[in-house]
């Protein structure tokens, strides 16, 4: 099942466009609405949730928030203590 592995990376909504973006196998795919991956069709994207539609199956894939505060933290060149760029 190909939405098992999937990772939702994107929504788009527009007026006369919308989809996601799908990362399947490490690879980005670009579904819109009503067009299918592997027998999936999405049938709906709604704030941050797609949902697919498989015969009489449905699941729903939520976009993730990005964690906040997760980079290391790296001093400024000029701060008291740093070293010397060469």
């Amino acid at each position: 099942d190909v939405l098992s592995t999937a990772q939702l990376s994107a929504i788009y909504e527009g007026p006369e466009l919308s989809g996601v973006i799908l990362v399947v196998n490490a690879k980005p795919r670009r579904i819109r609405i009503n067009e299918s991956l592997d027998g999936w069709v999405l049938r709906s994207v709604q704030g941050r949730v797609a949902t697919f539609v498989y015969n009489d199956q449905q699941r729903q894939l939520q976009l993730m928030r990005a964690k906040v505060g997760t980079r290391d933290k790296i001093p400024p060149s000029d701060a008291p203590g740093a070293a010397p760029a060469r």
